[in-house]
């Protein structure tokens, strides 16, 4: 791996843990002040940008690391997959939290586009 890829690298795996900690936060611990948002479904569009971008930013890093681009990328889909079935889970025991079914699809759908438009530029 070059120096140039390798800052590559350290940069996006970097930035994808530093998602990864606002995601668990904004998932888990934040609670909202504000009654309501001001638009209806803005909630929903939050969850697919937030996921879209981890999977985009760990996609991007594993390509950097792992230049085989022949392998399945269904290897970085199904993690992200399961990290969106927990963390919508896990909104179950929460008390100031709740399942929704249609933020688990907005999750699931951003880090599925996140991961593939990752994987093209990629290549």
């Amino acid at each position: 791996m070059s120096l140039s890829q390798n800052k590559k690298f350290y940069f996006y795996s970097s930035l994808s843990v530093l998602w990864f900690l606002l995601i668990v936060y904004l998932m888990i611990f934040y609670r909202s002040k504000a009654a309501s948002l001001p638009y209806q479904h803005l909630d929903k569009f939050i969850h697919f940008i937030l996921f879209f971008t981890q999977s985009y930013l760990v996609t991007k890093s594993y390509f950097l690391r792992i230049k085989n681009l022949t392998f399945s990328i269904l290897k970085v889909i199904i993690p992200f997959i399961i990290f969106c079935i927990l963390i919508e889970v896990i909104q179950i025991y929460i008390p100031y939290r709740s399942f929704e079914s249609f933020d688990l699809l907005m999750n699931i759908s951003g880090s599925v586009v996140g991961s593939i438009i990752g994987y093209f530029l990629s290549k």
